[in-house]
């Protein structure tokens, strides 16, 4: 099963694509020049235009980012609880030979999997119904004579399991202020267009600068877009949370 990516070659294929994007934008901007199609003169208000605009992408960047720096914890967590109820179940069945250890196993399984559907579809919450089953073993370990203060400590690391796995839930179901993404979408366009329109000194202060603020501007809306689900789990994503630690733990165990 592939797990979530962070491929190199999904952020080249980002900054190509807004290589492009900054390529169509120089070439309106050469035929502009040559059709002398530029009212506007340059004066002190473009370089306000362009720090307000840097200063609000800025902004939605920081909030997204808060979100894809948790996600990024998320799956080492989870792993990191399943790996401790991989060796407590192992633990028990020395001492309680009657114990099922397999259903504890298969359920861990089943965790994993369940819980790489559920950000494929958005919209299903299976991992937490499995979580919820490992209730039975929980409780068949406490019906067997396990000590009553480990059972207590198996149920703190369910619920911190289910917190994690919702937390996933949360970020994944989550989606920045769409209008606020739209309002950057048009500042970006609309300073673009400022760009086009503008006359500058020389040609090459018109193709490098134009060239410049729109790479950079363009660059950074689209990743906002992409950050703003880190668990897209899509082939053209280039801002996914590896999950590749689950599937690589889960054939370990």
């Amino acid at each position: 099963m592939k797990l979530g990516n962070l491929d190199p070659m999904k952020k080249i294929n980002l900054a190509f694509l807004v290589l492009l994007l900054a390529m169509a934008v120089i070439a309106v901007k050469t035929t502009l020049l040559y059709l002398d199609l530029q009212p506007l003169t340059s004066n002190t208000l473009l370089s306000v235009i362009i720090t307000g605009v840097t200063f609000f992408l800025g902004f939605f960047l920081a909030g997204t980012l808060s979100d894809y720096k948790e996600a990024e914890r998320l799956p080492s967590m989870i792993a990191s609880e399943l790996d401790f109820f991989v060796n407590e179940g192992r633990y028990i069945k020395n001492s309680k030979k009657k114990f099922c250890l397999k259903r504890l196993m298969k359920n861990i399984d089943y965790i994993v999997d369940a819980l790489m559907h559920d950000i494929k579809s958005s919209k299903s919450k299976f991992a937490i119904d499995r979580i919820n089953e490992m209730n039975i073993s929980i409780g068949e370990a406490e019906e067997m004579g396990y000590p009553i203060q480990q059972v207590v400590r198996l149920k703190s690391h369910q619920h911190e399991l289910r917190k994690a796995v919702m937390r996933i839930y949360q970020i994944k179901r989550t989606k920045f202020i769409p209008a606020a993404y739209n309002i950057a979408m048009i500042m970006v366009a609309l300073t673009i267009c400022l760009l086009l329109l503008l006359r500058f000194d020389t040609y090459v202060d018109a193709m490098v600068f134009t060239g410049v603020v729109s790479y950079i501007f363009l660059y950074v809306v689209l990743l906002i877009k992409d950050v703003d689900d880190p668990f897209e789990m899509e082939e053209g994503s280039s801002a996914d949370v590896n999950l590749r630690l689950l599937d690589d733990y889960k054939n370990m165990k």
